[in-house]
């Protein structure tokens, strides 16, 4: 079975999907869609968070980004339930092409107390 077979083609969908796609192309589809949709990303990447802690996630390996339109940001490994890296709504999803690599970062709009800082949370997706 493959990834489209489940889907029923008579009627318009709400969805689209790329696979393997080029990071300019992925941009310009989350660009696109990041505030309205739900979007799934799954790929090689590695992420960083700052705020009230720091945290790393820098062994390159399969993850799974869920970026929702009310400003929900996780990142999910192959184990557990729990996202290891998140950021709660309201936040803010920019992305950019950096040297041929795809980078995400989801800005928290809350300033963190007493620090004077916006949390975020930086995640570069690695493809090849």
């Amino acid at each position: 079975m493959d990834l489209t077979s489940f889907m029923d083609n008579s009627r318009p969908s709400d969805y689209e999907y790329l696979i393997d796609p080029a990071p300019q192309d992925t941009l310009k589809l989350i660009n696109l869609r990041k505030n309205t949709h739900v979007l799934i990303i799954y790929g090689d990447m590695v992420a960083n968070y700052e705020g009230r802690a720091k945290s790393e996630l820098g062994e390159l390996m399969p993850r799974l980004v869920i970026s929702k339109p009310d400003g929900t940001f996780m990142i999910h490994e192959a184990t557990k339930r729990e996202p290891r890296l998140w950021n709660p709504p309201p936040s803010s999803l920019y992305a950019t092409v950096d040297s041929g690599v795809l980078v995400l970062r989801s800005v928290r709009a809350a300033v963190m107390p007493g620090s004077g800082l916006l949390a975020w949370l930086g995640v570069s997706l690695l493809y090849g």
